[in-house]
């Protein structure tokens, strides 16, 4: 989000220059170091001037550093400097006839530049404290600009600070949001070398709330990349650290009533309170990003029982495929905030389970003994969902994994089925056998195939193409393995360039398969690509698949209604389209849901027995499971054609 600023930036830059004890971050990560909180100051007497109107035409240059989201900064499209100080100073020029002009200012130099007279005012997020006060003077207060609590967007329980007794709050080490989390009583600080950690943390579940100060919760929840659309701030700023216009002690007092007269005016017609909701609250914009009408978000949602319900999300949120985890967790959530708004009482507990065994185990062991949730969605991979399915089963949890296609996850080692264990994918022997069949109609009669052989999904991917490859007439001349943590494939890659092979099957996860692509590339190697679900992923590098095909559970370009409304309604609230990863976990999800509504009761063995018998009609294709707890459905392919994933064909069972 980078919305468009206008003049105000200049009178933000007066106000950053009086904050309190603190130097202006130089960067949105950076937090002002702690202010004393303080009662609401009065604006300095200035010396007394005669009541004449403000001056309709003498031009007042204002200093502001724009390098303060969302206070003031310059749009990296237009050029020009944006924000709440510039929206609001220039709201009051137009109600005054105030003719400003804005010089972008550098902080360290800030007032300097304002005693020798280079520009009239500061503008610029400037905290007014008593110390400054003795040097300058200053309007009246335009903002309270002290901490603020910032939650997930789909948080109802925290609505303000006085929710935050028996939560785990993050805060910035050493800041005035570490103190004001230390002064709340029952509530637990947990400090973060950088504020951008503790929102990580926020996002993945480890802390349930983060308090920094309100320019910068605004900058996080509402303009970054990184974070708009699943945050939110909630409640008023909780300390105190006000904001004002500074000018020379003595000088610029016509400004100064100017300002103060036009401030009042925008409070009263509104316009100030929109343009708060515009940088500061959110207003709209604490909803997730807009992308059109959605439809309606309680359309499908199974009747909702008589209790409460905990359901637990295992993704990977970090490492070498946390794009999958983003994704699994957002299309999860998505799904209980239908339910919920149809009438579910749905609480989640969102865990980074890391697509690793150890890890997995850990979060598992986490939701089901400390959390005591008796229903999981997830893990993403093959190899972190086997571990979580130890211990759900054992104990008797309802776990659904959205994506691990490896026969395993739902079956023990005595080829029995696992009864509380379910998925939202195909397996491996189909996905393989699909690529396998692919590999041949495009008239392949030789292939190589080098996987992982420390991970479950891409071995036994590869197992099962190479095996319906020969069954089928082909010969497979290099089959090799590699490490997890292997990025030198110069001498599998040489077998491969010498057998020269029609098709090369790269199994692996998108993170992996980007190494081996570029160093294909690198051999002359002219071999056709192909793999399976692990490349479907934005971070994929598509100009080194082009020409590929990969196997997949679903196409944002099916015309199917079910699936172009989940498009649209996702694509509204996260900004962006869904991938297959939130397509299956949002099904995942609501096959969940449903199999607890068709029990009618919180009992994880009824639901699991429902579960069992179900028939859902999902985005990614219609469900009912076989004896082994995997659902009958169709595989899509996906051609890599100009850098962008093109749909192929549909492959039945």
């Amino acid at each position: 989000m980078k919305p468009k600023f206008g003049i105000l930036w200049t009178i933000l830059v007066v106000l950053a220059m009086v904050l309190s004890g603190c130097t202006q971050p130089a960067a949105p990560t950076a937090a002002p170091e702690p202010a004393k909180p303080t009662e609401a100051p009065k604006a300095t007497e200035a010396p007394a001037a005669a009541p004449t109107e403000a001056p309709k035409a003498a031009k007042v240059v204002i200093a502001t550093d724009a390098a303060f989201p969302p206070m003031e900064y310059v749009d990296e499209k237009s050029k020009e400097m944006v924000g709440f100080d510039i929206d609001m100073m220039n709201a009051i020029a137009k109600a005054m006839g105030l003719e400003i002009e804005y010089k972008n200012t550098a902080w360290d130099g800030i007032f300097a530049g304002l005693e020798s007279g280079a520009y009239d005012a500061i503008l610029s997020a400037v905290t007014i404290t008593d110390e400054r006060k003795e040097k300058y003077d200053f309007s009246d207060p335009y903002i309270n600009a002290g901490q603020a609590v910032v939650v997930l967007v789909d948080n109802t329980t925290i609505k303000s600070d006085k929710d935050l007794p028996g939560k785990t709050v993050g805060a910035q080490i050493g800041t005035t949001g570490a103190i004001a989390v230390g002064k709340i009583s029952g509530a637990t600080l947990k400090e973060y070398d950088t504020i951008d950690l503790a929102f990580l943390d926020l996002t993945n579940g480890a802390v349930e709330a983060v308090v920094v100060d309100t320019p910068v919760a605004a900058d996080y929840a509402l303009a970054s990349e990184q974070f708009k659309g699943k945050l939110k701030i909630v409640g008023e700023p909780f300390t105190e650290e006000y904001y004002g216009v500074c000018v020379v002690k003595g000088q610029q007092a016509d400004f100064l009533k100017a300002f103060n007269e036009g401030l009042k005016k925008i409070k009263a017609d509104g316009t100030y309170d929109a343009i708060y909701a515009k940088w500061i609250s959110g207003g709209e914009m604490t909803k997730p990003a807009t992308g059109g009408e959605a439809p309606a978000a309680t359309a499908g949602v199974p009747k909702a029982i008589d209790a409460a319900i905990k359901i637990g999300i295992a993704a990977p949120l970090s490492g070498d495929v946390k794009t999958f985890g983003e994704s699994t967790r957002d299309g999860a959530l998505m799904a209980i905030e239908e339910a919920n708004a149809a009438g579910w009482k749905i609480e989640t507990v969102v865990v980074d389970s890391k697509c690793d065994p150890q890890e997995a185990a850990n979060a598992a062991n986490k939701l089901v003994f400390e959390d005591q949730v008796k229903y999981i969605v997830g893990e993403v991979c093959s190899g972190a969902s086997i571990p979580i399915s130890q211990i759900t089963e054992k104990n008797k949890v309802v776990q659904i994994s959205p994506t691990s296609t490896n026969p395993a996850v739902t079956v023990n080692e005595d080829g029995s089925t696992k009864q509380y264990v379910f998925r939202a994918c195909f397996i491996d022997p189909f996905q393989g056998q699909v690529m396998a069949m692919l590999a041949q109609e495009l008239g392949a009669k030789t292939a190589a195939v080098l996987y992982d052989v420390g991970n479950d999904y891409p071995k036994g991917l590869a197992e099962f193409f190479k095996a319906t490859f020969e069954k089928n007439g082909g010969k497979v001349v290099v089959y090799e393995a590699y490490t997890k943590d292997d990025t030198d494939f110069s001498a599998i890659l040489g077998k491969v360039a010498a057998a020269n092979p029609d098709v090369l099957f790269l199994p692996d996860y998108y993170s992996k398969n980007n190494l081996i692509a570029a160093q294909v590339k690198e051999k002359g190697i002219k071999a056709t690509l192909l793999g399976g679900d692990g490349w479907d992923s934005p971070d994929l590098k598509a100009d080194l698949f082009e020409g590929g095909y990969f196997s997949n559970h679903y196409h944002p370009g099916d015309p199917r209604p079910i699936l172009q409304n989940f498009v649209k309604a996702y694509t509204a609230k996260y900004g962006k389209t869904p991938d297959a990863l939130a397509a299956l976990a949002y099904d995942a999800t609501r096959l969940l849901i449903q199999g607890i509504s068709e029990a009618g009761v919180d009992d994880s063995t009824k639901v699991a027995e429902a579960m069992a018998k179900i028939k859902y009609d999902g985005v990614s294709g219609t469900v009912v499971y076989d004896a082994q707890h995997n659902p009958v459905k169709n595989a899509a392919i996906i051609k890599i054609e100009g850098g962008k994933q093109t749909f192929f064909k549909s492959v039945a069972p």
